[in-house]
């Protein structure tokens, strides 16, 4: 089970989490579209990108891998939006754990 839900909403960025090395992340899907990530955050493992993720779903855990720290980015792109512009989010990892 996840420390942190990061929630991709249908407008705007998605929730920062701050969190420390060795928790679980993982993304919930209300965009009312599929998400499709380009790039995952570096901190993370494993760090292969998900599948395609439906609305209102949720991805696995990601681990915070040992070590990190500072501000970590993703992308990704909405389906069924007018623009298919990418999006992106990032996730803020303080020392410790």
């Amino acid at each position: 089970m996840s420390d942190f839900t990061i929630t991709i909403p249908a407008t705007g960025d998605p929730t920062t989490p701050n969190t420390t090395p060795h928790k679980k992340v993982c993304w919930s899907n209300n965009s009312g579209g599929q998400v499709t990530f380009t790039t995952m955050p570096t901190c993370v493992s494993p760090s292969q990108i998900p599948p395609p993720l439906a609305n209102g779903a949720t991805t696995r855990d990601f681990e915070i891998n040992s070590g990190a720290n500072g501000s970590y980015g993703y992308t990704f792109v909405v389906a069924n939006n007018i623009s298919a512009d990418p999006r992106s989010g990032t996730i803020q990892v303080g020392s410790g754990g």
